[in-house]
């Protein structure tokens, strides 16, 4: 088979989670490679057979016999998801790995196959490792109502390569980067320079940088790396030999300055927003200090930026408001302030938004651009620009 064009119709045996699928109906998935390094796709989805002790991992890589092949640069492949087959579906939260250099070992756990590439299976759904060489995309698709996709391009959990999505047809506009891959990595290495933000320890030498998101910046602090368990899973200067992040360190930092009693004795002609930011950073940091766990500085700023606990819908826009670097009452201050600012308390959201040029999810709730639901026939998403996008404008929530 010719790599110089990847047209493989996929013929999934999955478990479903639709009572309801139609084997006959499909949707594409259309990837193109517009950097100069082949890239490795992973489309995987994650389900709970009747009577299996775990979740089950279904991962299909582009293999030829033992081979992982990948997509080549500046090439393309389109892949036709069917909604069923088998009982099983890959229709339904579903995600889409890229990585750029060989990835690991597809599990030697093979059921069923599709036009020849194995359908490899993970019955203990280890998952991939949190520091390998890859950025995801997310989708859903489904035709209630007619023919929908859903899809999103997140940057929470880290970031590593530049992805775009959108709607096959182009009928609204991509979420995600329009940077190419040298311009996007450049960007974050200056990043980690200027704040001092750890980086995860990459296998094989890899000169790219792959950094955390905010809460990941604190929840993996003192993890270990999968590939060397001599290594922190994040690099980057530390206060003590086993101590925090130097970066993680700045980011408790900035918080603690926020609710300060003189936070806004500078202030001039914005003492209003001033105040009012000030009471927001006080009122999230005392609800999460007081929401019960540890409450050291770290523990506290960390469940902050995760905004891992339910509350109402006032002290949730509080926050969304706090990592933007504004007020919505009264309105106040520029979005994704500069990063010496003290109004910056998540330099990671002004990097995602502003220096990469990303419409996507910086921080956990209600950020941006999220998920994207439209009618549709399949998804296209592009790694290190916009070449095979229909529509290279950025999509806006209505």
């Amino acid at each position: 088979m010719s790599l110089n064009k990847l047209f493989l119709c996929f013929v999934f045996t999955l478990v479903s989670a639709s009572l309801h699928a139609d084997p006959s109906e499909t949707k594409n998935i259309n990837i193109f490679n517009n950097t100069d390094k082949t890239i490795y796709p992973i489309v995987q989805v994650t389900q709970k057979p009747e009577g299996a002790p775990n979740v089950w991992i279904y991962s299909l890589y582009l293999n030829i016999s033992d081979q992982v092949v990948g997509v080549p640069a500046n090439q393309s492949i389109s892949i036709q998801v069917p909604q069923e087959q088998g009982g099983i579906s890959w229709w339904n939260a579903a995600r889409v790995y890229v990585y750029n250099q060989t990835p690991p070992a597809p599990n030697p756990k093979v059921q069923g196959s599709v036009s020849g590439f194995p359908v490899h299976v993970d019955e203990q759904g280890a998952g991939l490792p949190l520091d390998d060489p890859y950025q995801f995309a997310e989708y859903t698709f489904d035709n209630s109502g007619g023919h929908y996709v859903g899809y999103d391009v997140s940057y929470v959990d880290s970031v590593y390569l530049p992805l775009a999505i959108e709607v096959e047809d182009g009928s609204v506009g991509y979420s995600g980067t329009d940077k190419n891959l040298d311009e996007f990595q450049s960007i974050i290495a200056d990043f980690v320079k200027n704040q001092q933000w750890p980086y995860f320890f990459l296998s094989n030498g890899n000169p790219y940088y792959s950094i955390p998101g905010g809460f990941n910046l604190f929840a993996l602090d003192q993890a270990r790396s999968s590939h060397d368990s001599s290594k922190f899973m994040l690099q980057g200067d530390r206060v003590a030999q086993e101590g925090p992040t130097v970066g993680l360190e700045n980011v408790v930092a900035r918080w603690k300055k926020a609710i300060s009693p003189d936070f806004c004795s500078d202030c001039e002609t914005q003492c209003p927003f001033c105040n009012a930011f000030q009471k927001n950073a006080t009122d999230v940091w005392n609800a999460f200090k007081e929401d019960g766990g540890s409450t050291t500085d770290e523990a506290i700023t960390g469940r902050i930026l995760g905004f891992t606990d339910a509350f109402g819908p006032t002290l949730s826009q509080q926050y969304i408001s706090l990592e933007e670097g504004i007020t919505t009452n009264p309105s106040g201050g520029t979005k994704y302030p500069d990063y010496t600012s003290k109004y910056n308390l998540n330099p990671y959201v002004r990097l995602i938004h502003h220096d990469l040029n990303a419409n996507v999810y910086a921080f956990s709730i209600d950020d941006a651009v999220g998920f994207v639901r439209v009618p549709g026939t399949g998804i296209t998403i592009t790694v290190g620009g916009l070449n095979g996008l229909k529509n290279k404008t950025p999509y806006v929530n209505p």
